[in-house]
């Protein structure tokens, strides 16, 4: 007989301000609190949180440019400090584990969440699948190619996913752009062939950049500096930014990089889906999440704040611009996919609580004909049977 006691997440009342704030029914965050505590003992969730060690506040997704160091399933199970940020994320997880529970197939992927290599996917898969259940897709869980197939007005649909993991180019580019002063100059960063698959580490390469860079910030270091992983050439009286480049024969910028990334990740689905699912039309699910940040809002309270224009707005907007290039040629060319939904993030800071909880991010429909913004999970049956099912 367990001994253990509630965690905190599970007493309502404790709970209700939460509740109160994000506008969520008190019967639905209970069946979502129950689902999450049914994937694991608490009991076994704090003995994996001693043994990761980890002292970041866990999130069921990495922030751009990040890796997850730990399964985040256990550490939130096991978080003992009532906080907003960590409840949201076990509702999250919760509503989307309650609204696929029903669905034949889903106690394999269930059991796939708590896998540390198969976290990652999986949980990108249980959110597709949880947004298909809600806008009425009938989703069929598939073992192999297709992952799952829907049904639209009556019509197949294959859904293959692809998570887009955030590799050691995309880490290290974050890592090494941080906020700068107004004056700063130019850094033109160039990494050498195959740096990051060699078993270096991004923190340390990292810090080893930061410190050339402030070295040649302050003139210990004149116009260029040369290191075995990387080359960097200052110029303190260029354009106010920070550019690293990667590849062996072309060097390619990040945006480049992504751009390259996602063609041969959608490339490699359409493969697989021409050779397994004969005539039925096929959608690739992409979660971009991992890759690029969210935008601010037009009119929003970030949009008037010039140094997060500068620092943040730009890079990304020209990162989703090379993503979204590489869709568009990707669904012009591809043999049998039909269109590509893409998870991307928003920002965060500019949501409400309820919408952190229920709409905390973007979709996007590409096909030969359109791109479109996605209003939410309910309009894909609509567009679906537009562009998808003629």
């Amino acid at each position: 007989m367990s001994t253990e006691s509630a965690p905190w997440y599970a007493d309502v009342n404790l709970c209700r301000p939460f509740l109160q704030q994000s506008g969520m029914d008190e019967a639905q965050y209970v069946a979502a609190i129950g689902e999450v505590r049914a994937l694991m003992s608490l009991e076994e969730a704090k003995r994996q949180r001693v043994a990761a060690s980890s002292f970041g506040a866990p999130t069921l997704h990495p922030h751009p440019g990040h890796h997850l160091e730990h399964n985040p399933i256990p550490l939130l199970l096991a978080s003992d400090i009532p906080a907003f940020n960590l409840w949201i994320e076990l509702v999250r997880l919760g509503v989307a584990l309650f609204h696929t529970r029903g669905l034949p197939g889903i106690q394999s992927k269930r059991a796939l969440l708590l896998n540390a290599d198969q976290y990652r996917s999986t949980v990108f898969e249980i959110e597709a699948l949880a947004d298909f259940v809600t806008a009425g897709l009938r989703p069929t869980i598939r073992k192999g190619t297709p992952d799952c197939v829907l049904e639209v007005v009556g019509k197949p649909l294959n859904v293959e996913m692809r998570l887009g993991e955030a590799r050691f180019g995309a880490a290290l580019f974050y890592a090494v752009a941080p906020p700068f002063h107004d004056d700063f100059g130019a850094y033109q960063i160039r990494m050498e062939p195959g740096v990051g698959g060699r078993g270096e580490k991004v923190h340390e390469i990292a810090r080893a950049i930061k410190v050339d860079i402030e070295r040649l910030y302050d003139g210990r270091a004149k116009a260029s500096v040369s290191r075995t992983a990387y080359t960097i050439d200052y110029s303190p009286t260029g354009a106010r930014e920070l550019s690293l480049s990667f590849g062996p024969h072309a060097p390619q910028t990040y945006a480049e990089m992504l751009e390259a990334q996602v063609s041969a990740w959608l490339t490699e689905k359409d493969d697989k889906l021409l050779a397994r699912t004969g005539a039925t039309p096929s959608l690739i699910a992409l979660d971009v999440r991992a890759l690029v940040g969210g935008l601010p809002r037009p009119g929003g309270k970030l949009a008037a704040d010039s140094n997060q224009e500068l620092n943040t707005a730009r890079r990304t907007r020209e990162h989703r611009e090379a993503i979204m290039r590489s869709i568009r040629e990707f669904v012009t060319r591809a043999k049998a996919t039909v269109g590509v939904l893409a998870w991307w993030r928003k920002l965060e800071w500019e949501l409400s609580l309820g919408e952190q909880l229920f709409q905390p991010w973007e979709m996007t429909l590409s096909t030969k004909m359109t791109h479109e913004d996605v209003p939410s999970a309910g309009a894909l049956p609509t567009l679906f049977q537009k562009h998808l099912l003629k």
